[in-house]
């Protein structure tokens, strides 16, 4: 009975591990080649992967608590496929649109050197 349970779930854990590496991958490629160069790498890590893995992992323990696994895992999946789908169509097409280049530039101005 355990058995039939284990190659699923090595599977299952293959294609995420394959599909973390994919992503990641891609996220510094797009970074470096879109964005300005690598030093942009660790801000991105520190000001948005760092704060919506945090959130996920809220959101992912509080659902966890109230609904099914099989539930808690589809949810999860459609959010996932649903943010790459927004990035694919709506975000990186509209990368140009959606800097604000305004913000930065008194950002720049108005805080200190070491922020910059």
């Amino acid at each position: 009975d355990k058995v039939s349970y284990f190659l699923p779930m090595c599977l299952l854990f293959f294609f995420m591990a394959f599909n973390n590496t994919i992503f990641d991958s891609t996220k510094d490629t797009l970074l470096i080649t879109a964005v300005g160069g690598a030093e942009q790498i660790p801000f991105v890590t520190l000001y948005a992967v760092l704060p919506a893995s945090c959130l996920f992992l809220f959101l992912f323990s509080v659902s966890s608590k109230r609904y099914s696994r099989r539930r808690v895992f589809n949810w999860t999946v459609c959010l996932f496929m649903g943010f790459f789908a927004l990035f694919a169509h709506v975000l990186y097409p509209n990368r140009a649109a959606l800097h604000n280049d305004k913000f930065a530039a008194w950002a720049s101005q108005v805080l200190p050197q070491g922020l910059r």
